[in-house]
C-alpha cells in the first residue's frame, strides 16, 4: 500500500470522503492505473451511494487486473445485493475458479446456485465450503435455505436449528418460524416471529405470508 492509498483508506474509515476523493485524485495524477487506488475509489463512490460509478470503476479496475481478488469480490456481492444473480454467479465463478481456497467465494457462488434452482449442485459444494471454514451458523443457513427451495422443510429445520444454537439472530428465527409455519408447527412459528423485531426482516415475513412460495 502506497502512501495515497493509506490516506486515502484513513479518509474512508473516518467518513471525511472529500478528502480521501482528493488523495485519490492527487494519487492517480502519479500513477492512474493504480489499482489499488482505484479499488479505493470505489469504496469512496460507495459510501457517497454513486452505485453506477461504483460499478464502473470496478470493471475498469479489472481491465488493468483481470484476477483481482477484491474487485471481483466487490463486484459479486454488488450484483448479489441488487440480486443481478446472472452477474453475481459469473463472477463468484471466476472467484472460484481462480481462489480455490476462498470461503467468502463459494459462499457467494453457492448462495446464487441455490437462488438460481441449482440447489443439488449447491449441495454437493458445501463440503468444501466446510473444509475452508469448519461448520458456521452462516453455513447452517445457507443449507437450509437450500432444503427449503427442494421442498426439504424437516432437514430445513435441523439446520436452521444448529444455527441459532451457535448463533442466535433474528434472520435465522425469522427463517425458522416461517419453516414452522409450512409444518404447520404454529406455536413455534409465533415463538419464533416473536423474536423478530428488525422492521425490514417483518416486511419479508409479511410479504412471505402473501405468497405460496414454500
Amino acid at each position: 500500500m502506497d502512501i495515497y492509498n493509506f490516506l486515502a483508506d484513513c479518509y474512508i474509515k473516518t467518513n471525511n470522503l472529500t478528502a480521501a476523493q482528493n488523495t485519490v485524485i492527487e494519487g492517480r495524477k502519479i500513477s492512474e492505473n493504480n489499482l489499488s487506488l482505484m479499488l479505493s475509489q470505489s469504496d469512496i463512490y460507495r459510501a457517497q451511494k454513486e452505485y453506477q460509478k461504483y460499478e464502473n470503476t470496478l470493471q475498469q479496475a479489472l481491465k488493468i487486473n483481470p484476477n483481482s481478488k477484491e474487485a471481483m469480490l466487490k463486484l459479486a456481492n454488488y450484483y448479489l445485493e441488487n440480486q443481478d444473480y446472472k452477474n453475481a454467479h459469473k463472477y463468484f465463478e471466476n472467484l472460484v475458479k481462480i481462489y480455490d481456497n476462498s470461503y467468502e467465494a463459494y459462499f457467494g457462488y453457492i448462495y446464487c446456485l441455490d437462488i438460481m434452482a441449482k440447489g443439488d449442485k449447491a449441495m454437493s459444494l458445501v463440503r468444501k465450503l466446510n473444509s475452508l471454514n469448519k461448520s458456521t451458523s452462516e453455513i447452517d443457513y445457507l443449507l437450509a435455505r437450500i432444503c427449503i427451495h427442494q421442498g426439504n422443510y424437516k432437514e430445513a429445520l435441523e439446520y436452521l436449528n444448529q444455527a441459532i444454537e451457535k448463533e442466535p439472530n433474528q434472520t435465522y428465527y425469522l427463517e425458522k418460524g416461517l419453516t414452522s409455519y409450512v409444518l404447520a408447527d404454529y406455536d413455534e412459528a409465533i415463538d419464533c416471529l416473536k423474536k423478530v423485531t428488525d422492521k425490514n426482516l417483518l416486511a419479508s415475513a409479511q410479504e412471505y405470508l402473501r405468497s405460496e412460495e414454500r
